[in-house]
């Protein structure tokens, strides 16, 4: 569900500036007064002036500004209250810990909706699902799993990891799930393989099979789910005996080229984009915590490995032009960026990786993955 904050009130005047707001709401989490406080991850990253200097912000906590009145699809000209989360250890607490923000504004939404995410999946797709594809098909040769299984693919997406199962495993069926609607509905559009079946659901709730699934598998999930220990566990107890979950995430830290030269650039210019850096938010992007994840979901013959794609750009457009779509933290972080800012760090990135101004642009994409037994 995403909420579009278009004014502010009793707001500081830096954060007047950066209206309007789009949040998508992530979850409902309860507080200590009520029930319905959302986290939400704002598509564009706030700058923040705060006393010990500037920051990013990536996620907000809303709630509506009366008790009586609830965020829900359809709602518009609604008050809420809005703060910024400044300690990211609250995206995984069970209870809103108001200590974990700082309270900002109040706010008017234009509407609240579920987002049809077109124009982001079109985005999505310059930016990463070229390269997602790809993995996926390397991600099911590491697996080598045998013919006619009962597949569940969590957080489904746009059905990248479901289409390569289908292409590449020969599964007797495949249930492809992911919490948003409209990512369904374009699976049920896209995928005519009546082995298929596209539902919604998410990783605390999952669909159920009467005897449990052979493979459950997420692909570039498993660091944006808040309780990720809970959901393997999720997983784990919807598997038949014998079953494997297995996942996979990039490579954040190390050889996700593309990014990690991108970051290194930007916070050579902004050091306070460090905080939106995918390294620093997501350590569970690494093999020793995706082992520890699934031991302590209490998954057993645990290991981890390693995939790597190549991912050429055919020229310094190619590599640049999908940083422009506004859709993941890298791409919203140079929509935050004044028009000279975002020229900066255009003209540091073309120089280091395309000096003579023209050429292809070979680099390496990594994925950890992991897989654990019930």
């Amino acid at each position: 569900m995403q909420l579009t904050i278009t004014a502010v009130d009793h707001a500081p005047a830096d954060l007047a500036e950066q209206v309007p707001l789009t949040i998508e709401l992530l979850r409902e989490i309860p507080g200590t007064d009520r029930p319905d406080y959302w986290i939400g991850a704002l598509r564009t990253p706030i700058r923040w002036r705060g006393n010990d200097g500037d920051r990013l912000i990536t996620h907000v906590v809303v709630v509506a500004r009366w008790q009586d009145t609830r965020i829900a699809p359809g709602i518009r000209d609604l008050p809420v209250g809005l703060a910024y989360v400044t300690d990211p250890s609250l995206l995984t607490d069970p209870k809103l810990d108001m200590s974990k923000c700082a309270y900002v504004a109040i706010g008017i939404s234009s509407e609240t909706a579920v987002d049809g995410g077109w124009h982001a999946g079109t985005a999505y797709e310059d930016f990463m699902g070229r390269w997602s594809r790809r993995v996926a098909e390397r991600f099911i040769e590491w697996l080598a799993p045998e013919p006619r299984l009962t597949w569940l693919d969590i957080g489904c997406g746009t059905g990248a990891l479901t289409e390569t199962i289908c292409r590449h495993a020969d599964p007797a069926a495949v249930v492809a799930c992911d919490p948003s609607e409209p990512f369904v509905e374009h699976v049920r559009a896209r995928i005519a393989d009546p082995r298929v079946q596209a539902v919604v659901g998410r990783a605390g709730a999952l669909p159920a099979r009467a005897g449990g699934y052979d493979r459950i598998v997420s692909g570039l999930v498993l660091n944006f789910i808040p309780d990720p220990q809970q959901a393997v566990a999720g997983m784990l107890e919807a598997l038949r005996s014998g079953g494997v979950v297995s996942a996979y995430v990039w490579d954040y830290a190390g050889r996700m080229d593309f990014l990690r030269l991108f970051w290194e650039e930007a916070v050579a210019l902004d050091p306070a984009a460090a905080g939106v850096d995918e390294r620093a938010r997501f350590p569970l992007c690494d093999p020793a915590a995706l082992e520890a994840l699934f031991r302590g979901a209490g998954a057993r013959d645990v290991r981890s490995g390693a995939l790597e794609i190549p991912t050429r750009f055919a020229s310094f457009e190619d590599y640049w032009r999908p940083f422009l779509g506004e859709t993941g933290p890298a791409p919203s972080y140079v929509a935050s960026l004044d028009k000279a800012a975002r020229a900066r760090l255009r003209a540091r990135l073309e120089h280091l990786l395309a000096p003579g101004g023209s050429g292809a642009i070979d680099l390496v994409a990594r994925a950890w993955t992991v897989r654990g037994g019930r």
